[in-house]
């Protein structure tokens, strides 16, 4: 059989989405899952249309990944000639005001999602927070290779790096409403 031939740069997939209104209290509009570069770009997939937006409306726009807390946009966005176009490399993703959870890790003035949430459907949180949950997890899996959510560098290799990963990020919990 025939499968899909991707860009060499595509490392993974991710779930992206569209919401309206307030984050506490929001209408999904959509949900689609597209391709993710090894430089964090994101592409969606052709000839699959999730929604059909409103082009006067503002939206949140949210990405999941398989072993990676989830972010969104910190404020709503606007199409622009049809686009939604977010940089989450340059600024704090969205928290809840006096939380105190976390958005994204910050190095150097780059953000970037926290790794190390393999486990996300064990607990009532553990689809929003990195805890023991994760650590099972890699344990599971560590000296396996393949595509697994506990390689938490997504290098092929579930090992003593991925630990560190999850190590680093352990207690991290996000306020992004699922």
């Amino acid at each position: 059989a025939d499968g899909a031939v991707y860009s060499p740069t595509v490392v993974d997939w991710v779930l992206v989405s569209l919401r309206s209104g307030n984050p506490e209290d929001y209408a999904e509009q959509c949900r689609k899952a597209a391709l993710l570069h090894k430089d964090g770009s994101i592409e969606m997939i052709a000839g699959y249309d999730c929604c059909v937006p409103d082009l006067n409306a503002s939206y949140f726009l949210m990405v999941e990944h398989r072993n990676h807390l989830p972010v969104m946009s910190h404020e709503p966005l606007l199409l622009v000639n049809g686009v939604l176009n977010y940089d989450f490399t340059a600024q704090q993703s969205y928290i809840t005001e006096g939380s105190g959870m976390a958005g994204q890790k910050e190095a150097n003035g780059i953000f970037f999602m926290f790794g190390g949430n393999g486990n996300q459907s064990t607990t009532e949180y553990s689809d929003t927070d990195i805890n023991a949950d994760d650590q099972s997890t890699w344990e599971k899996q560590n000296g396996q290779t393949g595509y697994r959510t506990g390689d938490y560098n997504m290098n092929g290799d579930t090992n003593s790096n991925d630990q560190i990963i999850w190590e680093r990020n352990n207690g991290q919990t996000t306020s992004v409403p699922r």
